[in-house]
């Protein structure tokens, strides 16, 4: 799992407005803090700012892409339709976020954070990467 420094730094190159990148730099922490904090209420904030920090980094590449939009799922369409990913990444994403959902139920609540903030961390590096890698025209 990338650490949230490494997260953050790829944040820093993509070149996003200030506040957007302010925004998603302060949820990744808030989400590390969050598990580090070992209670249940601690665990319920880290799962939601890691999945809003994953949020934003989508709109805001979506956006950078000259493809706005507020909806994360159709931001994450634009990123299939321009290149950044494959439709064959969007469904492996959906597939794991399925198996989280779908083992929540076997696993204590620190688990289920801990898996959904690194399946949040893991895409991020990986959209970001895929985003500062592809040539630009």
């Amino acid at each position: 799992m990338p650490s949230v420094p490494a997260v953050v730094a790829l944040v820093q190159q993509a070149g996003f407005d200030e506040a957007a990148e302010a925004l998603i730099i302060q949820m990744l922490e808030l989400a590390d803090e969050g598990l580090a904090a070992n209670d249940m209420q601690a665990w319920t904030t880290a799962t939601d700012k890691a999945r809003e920090a994953l949020g934003a980094i989508v709109t805001s590449i979506s956006t950078k892409l000259g493809l706005p939009t507020t909806k994360q799922a159709e931001a994450r369409k634009h990123l299939t339709k321009a290149g950044v990913t494959t439709i064959e990444q969007e469904t492996r994403v959906q597939l794991i976020y399925k198996a989280v959902c779908e083992t929540a139920h076997k696993i204590t609540s620190r688990h289920d954070a801990v898996l959904d903030v690194a399946v949040c961390l893991v895409t991020a590096e990986f959209v970001l990467h895929r985003f500062l890698e592809r040539p630009h025209s």
